[in-house]
This record gives C-alpha cells, structure tokens and sequence, in this order.
C-alpha cells in the first residue's frame, strides 16, 4: 500500500486494488478543517483505514464531478454533505432538485416551490440591459430549442410558427434589438392569447400546461444576484409534471450561464482557488438535460453537454449525479475531473458500472451505503461518505 500526499487536491490516494472498504470508524468529522490559504478543501469521508479524504476543485483542471449509483446507494446524502461543506465555506450552491429530496432540513437554505399557480417564477423571455448576450432573438432561440429538447415530437414547421408567434410579440411590446428597450417585459400572459389562438392547434396542444401551470409568472422573480452572493438555493420542482420540470430546468441554467457570461471569464494563473468559482451547480437525475448521443450533427444540444466546457471559464462547478455512467456521454465525461461510483441497485446497473470504473460487478453490489470508488485520472480509492449525521455541526 501506497500513499502520498494531496498534491492534486483529492486528499490521500489509497493505491492498492480496488476492492470493497473495511468501513472506516464512525467518528464525528467537522465540516471544515483549518484551511490552507486561498485553498478550497471539501470534506468527503475516509478511506477503508481511516485516511481522511478531501476534494480540492480549485486544484484541478476543471470543478466538475459525477455521482453514479443506484437506488438507495447514498448520493442524495453525498449531494448534501457537499453542499454543507459548500455552504460552510460561504460559496454559492444552486441545486435543481426533480424530486424534491435533496436539501434536507436546514433551516439556513433559500428555498423556491416552483408550482401550479405558485409565488416564485422566472421568465425566459425578460430580457436584461446589463446582460446583451441576450436578445431578442437569442432568448426567442433558446426557448424553442428548450421546447424542441423536451418535446421532441414538435416537427420543423411547428417550431418556426412558434418563433414567428414570439418574436412578433416582442415587436407589439416595443422590444427590439435596442437595449434601451429593454427594461420593457414580454409578459408570458401577453403570449398566451397569441399561441392558444393558433391556427396549427399542435403547438397550443404543446404548451398548454405551461399557461395552465402559469410555469413562468408568478408574484415573486427569483433573484439570480441573491443566488450568486452565497448559501444554498434550492430549486424544488417535484410539484410540476415531468416535461415541465426539466423545461424550467433547462431554461434556467441557460439563464445562469448567460448571466455568468456577462460577469467576464475568471482571471487565468489566479492562486486563490476560491475566487475560481462563482457557483458550484448540482443535479440530480442528470440525464435528462443530456444528450446522449454526441454523434448526430443536426440534433439540438442539452443544456449540459453545450455549456459543460463553457461554464467552467466563467466559474461554474457542475456536480452531476444519475444511476448510470452510460447516462453521460463521451463529451461530458471528458469534461469532468472527478468521478464517484457508489452502490448498483441490480446487476444490470453493475454490469455498466463496472465497465467504465473496471472493478466487479460483485464490489458494486455490495457496496454499503455511502461506499463507493473516487476516482481521478488513473487513480482509483475506496472511501465511506460520511453523513450529515455523524458530522459536527
């Protein structure tokens, strides 16, 4: 056995075949430790001999991260565990929750419902002056790709009736490609007439539950400053309907990209691993705003496969967790630094999983709760999550 010491940030590289930890002593582990100066160490768990592990994004050459595993494997406890480590350190953490299981009890986390009728919104059509990546155009562009992604049967002719429907509303509201005009709001009440009223009843049959769900008014805009000044906010969608959860979704991350955007790439040769990263984004059921194929030149890109590279320049860390490595396709895989493969809930799962990781299937299905494979680059370790429960508050 071999160790040394964490020059990459992962903490100790346990180097000896990967097979199932001796589960590591329970103790209670702080949530931070005395930090190294301009460093960013996140608290993971212990190795089978009880090696504490960290991991250390601003050392890496990307902040991104999967978390594969089945049904009760653990990786709604390991998504809270890093978002309490996040949150200890004052970094801004956004979870896009599709169940509306992965914030647990903290009273200290900013948290939106979005649902029928509810009080929080965002509006994908608003534009902003401080924020000219967004046009017009550009926002009408994104919406109809968005519609296309989670309505795929919309044909051709269907999604341009739709843009001309949009983009003559901006026209009646005043909105151009001036800037100046656009402190004017294209209200989606203001669009619903025109879109209901539409002679080819296909798209008002499409976007019908987004004016019945009211999915983008509301009493109560979230605020995407309030997200990036700090804490956890928590995106809960599990009230709408399953084609609705992941349009808002992705709509929303393209806002925050766009957004991030126009704040400027971060600094190159920045020694302060902190100030490289102004959001840290965590997802579960990541699949679903994938694409997965990456062959096809015609196919509309997800959300996630066309700003995984783009994010990172503007400070993003994107924490993605789903059942199955085959969810993420080769583009996103060669975009993140950090894999963790916990529990496979049935030998299917393990048959998969164990592939890509190249362990057996046998260690996948006997992994305990919270036990998996960390893995970086060519270096593999076994570690145990420890739980919110078992840390010092």
């Amino acid at each position: 056995i071999r160790y040394r010491s964490p020059s990459r940030g992962l903490g100790d590289v346990y180097k000896r075949p990967v097979a199932r930890p001796t589960p590591a002593p329970l103790r209670n582990a702080p949530v931070t430790e005395p930090q190294r100066s301009g460093g960013l160490d996140l608290f993971l768990g212990y190795t089978g001999d009880g090696q504490r592990v960290n991991w250390s994004p601003g050392r890496l050459n990307n902040g991104h991260m999967i978390i594969v595993g089945g049904s009760g494997a653990g990786k709604t406890e390991t998504i809270r565990c890093i978002a309490s480590e996040l949150a200890a350190q004052s970094m801004p953490v956004l979870l896009i929750d599709f169940h509306g299981d992965m914030a647990g009890t903290g009273s200290d986390i900013r948290s939106y419902k979005i649902r029928e009728g509810g009080q929080y919104y965002f509006n994908p059509l608003e534009l902003d002056p401080g924020i000219d990546e967004i046009t017009p155009l550009r926002a009408t562009s994104d919406f109809v790709d968005a519609i296309s992604i989670n309505f795929p049967t919309l044909g051709i002719q269907q999604r341009r009736k739709l843009k001309n429907i949009i983009k003559d509303c901006y026209r009646t509201a005043g909105i151009t490609a001036d800037t100046a005009t656009w402190t004017r709001v294209l209200d989606f009440d203001d669009i619903e007439g025109e879109i209901m009223s539409c002679e080819d009843e296909t798209i008002p049959a499409y976007l019908e539950d987004i004016f019945d769900y009211k999915l983008f008014s509301g009493e109560e805009k979230i605020s995407i400053p309030a997200i990036l000044s700090g804490g956890i906010t928590h995106i809960n969608l599990n009230a709408l309907p399953e084609s609705l959860r992941y349009l808002f979704a992705d709509l929303f991350l393209r806002r925050i990209y766009y957004t991030l955007q126009a704040m400027g790439e971060i600094p190159r040769g920045t020694d302060d691993e902190r100030a490289k990263f102004r959001l840290f984004v965590i997802v579960d059921e990541a699949k679903l705003l994938v694409s997965q194929k990456s062959g096809s030149k015609t196919a509309i890109k997800a959300v996630l496969n066309k700003y995984a590279t783009e994010m990172r320049k503007f400070g993003v860390s994107l924490i993605l967790a789903s059942q199955l490595i085959a969810h993420f396709n080769e583009e996103i895989l060669a975009n993140i630094a950090v894999k963790f493969c916990m529990r496979s809930e049935n030998k299917k799962q393990a048959q998969e999983n164990a592939r890509f990781f190249e362990v057996s299937e046998k260690d996948l299905l006997n992994f305990q709760p919270g036990e998996g494979i960390l893995i970086i680059g060519s270096e593999k370790m076994n570690i145990r999550v420890v739980p919110t429960s078992e840390r010092k508050t």
